[in-house]
């Protein structure tokens, strides 16, 4: 199915779906699709349609719903949206969410659009129908939804969500997941760091960071399903595989994204059938700069037991798309 040939799909809803894994590239590779000629993602990543319908994050979405119910008008420009973009307080972080989106969404009628669907979605509870229609806006082009959360999805929701668009194509993002789990951890230490001390980590933080870390806590981490049901890459391509068929379903390796981009590209657009009409801009990737610690051998070894025969799993499944940084 190409930019012009979707004979397979009927009405709106997305082209594909790109369910994680979490830490393995998905931030990433929404920003490097949204630039690549050809394809328009929504405004928002992360719906999470499939995981917890109508439900997004209020804080995250917050900004959109108030946009979107002030925007039930005729907007032919864009002045309207800045204006309420310009109401917002200075140091609200929906604001500098949205800012930051602008980087690669400009604030047109078809973004503006989008806005006014993802309100009406929300509000609405998270209907099938109001999701399909989330994509209406971007029809002319390959769109998607970029959701990590689908990755722990079980057989029955998946095959869900592929009763409701039997034409959409996979993406997994992968990582060596040792290297997946202690980024996630990371993750994890930033968002404690900040609750317990009221800022951000910054160099020189390290010592606190390790307050919040102990051995003990890790190799309990097997019986902590927040980390352990996002750490199962294997598992995760066996079930999507299972309902949509391999063919259906691209595994992209987090350090070819990071380190050859545009090799990378050229297969998802292949995956599409269609050929790369060239990247606007090969973004960058923001999140490599975030505060985290080093994975020492003592606590790697400890991760490893953790995560048992997925190791061995992933090499084994994934031998082409295994960490080589």
């Amino acid at each position: 199915m190409t930019q012009k040939d979707r004979s397979a799909k009927t009405g709106s809803g997305p082209d594909f779906l790109c369910i994680g894994m979490q830490k393995a590239g998905t931030t990433f590779i929404h920003e490097c699709l949204q630039n690549l000629n050809g394809f328009q993602l929504p405004l928002y990543k992360e719906i999470h349609h499939f995981d917890k319908p109508g439900g997004v994050r209020v804080k995250g979405v917050s900004v959109l719903r108030k946009i979107g119910k002030r925007l039930q008008l005729d907007v032919s420009s864009d002045e309207a949206l800045h204006r309420e973009i310009r109401e917002l307080q200075p140091d609200s972080s929906e604001k500098r969410k949205f800012n930051l989106a602008q980087r690669s969404y400009p604030l047109n009628p078809v973004n503006v659009e989008f806005l006014k669907k993802f309100s009406n979605y929300n509000e609405r509870g998270g209907r099938d129908e109001d999701y399909l229609d989330l994509f209406s806006p971007y029809q002319e082009f390959i769109t998607g939804d970029v959701t990590p959360a689908y990755s722990t999805l079980d057989h029955e929701a998946i095959r869900r969500a592929r009763g409701l668009m039997p034409w959409v194509k996979i993406i997994l993002c992968v990582r060596d997941p040792v290297s997946r789990l202690w980024s996630q951890l990371n993750m994890h230490l930033r968002k404690s760091f900040k609750n317990r001390f009221k800022r951000r980590p910054e160099a020189g933080d390290e010592s606190k960071f390790y307050e919040l870390l102990s051995d003990d806590w890790l190799a309990d981490l097997h019986n902590r399903s927040v980390f352990m049901k996002r750490s199962l890459a294997t598992q995760t391509h066996e079930k999507w595989v299972d309902v949509f068929g391999e063919e259906n379903v691209l595994v992209v390796n987090f350090e070819d994204l990071i380190h050859e981009t545009e090799p990378v590209l050229d297969k998802t657009c292949d995956f599409f059938g269609m050929a790369r009409q060239g990247i606007k801009v090969v973004p960058r990737n923001r999140k490599g700069s975030a505060f985290k610690l080093p994975l020492d051998d003592d606590r790697r070894a400890i991760l490893t037991r953790v995560l048992g025969d997925e190791v061995e799993n992933y090499a084994a499944l994934f031998e082409t798309h295994r960490d080589r940084v």
